[in-house]
């Protein structure tokens, strides 16, 4: 079984401007405290013409149900790695991966910011899956709440950044 988050993000920026908040290094810890992680480490941020990765490592607070308290605590080590290309016309393309120490689950996504009148739009995808049967239901439902509420929250932290 497989949980898909899709969410499309509208800022009132241009996109170029939502893109760097992604790829700017020094914006970077900003953006996960700013949505309460701790301990947030760039482990690389780099450009090579038009292909930028960025890997982060953070941890993050989660309530975590009885079912999976033998995998994961209140703070959790998680792993984020992203390939951003620039496509052209204000297009940047994302694929992603999160991984979170502790847990069965695997995490696969996808963004692209784009221009949306005079504004930019994140469209987003996220998978969660995992391959364990008696848990993994409940894993990929935590895990899935857990992602929306970041995703939210990330939104909210990003537009009051954008707005200064």
């Amino acid at each position: 079984m497989t949980q898909v988050i899709q969410e499309k993000h509208r800022y009132p920026q241009d996109s170029e401007a939502l893109f760097k908040i992604y790829v700017t290094e020094d914006w970077i810890p900003q953006r996960y405290e700013g949505i309460g992680a701790r301990n947030v480490q760039v482990l690389k941020c780099e450009q090579n013409g038009d292909t930028y990765t960025v890997n982060t490592k953070r941890e993050v607070k989660a309530d975590v149900p009885k079912a999976l308290a033998k995998f994961a605590k209140e703070w959790n080590s998680v792993e984020q790695r992203e390939t951003w290309t620039v496509k052209g016309d204000g297009i940047y393309d994302c694929e992603f991966s999160v991984r979170i120490s502790g847990l069965p689950v695997e995490m696969q996504g996808h963004m692209v910011v784009q221009p949306d009148g005079d504004g930019s739009l994140n469209d987003i995808e996220l998978k969660v899956v995992c391959a364990i049967p008696i848990v993994g239901k409940k894993a990929e439902e935590f895990v899935a709440g857990d992602s929306q509420k970041s995703m939210d929250g990330e939104h909210e932290w990003i537009k009051a950044f954008l707005a200064q």
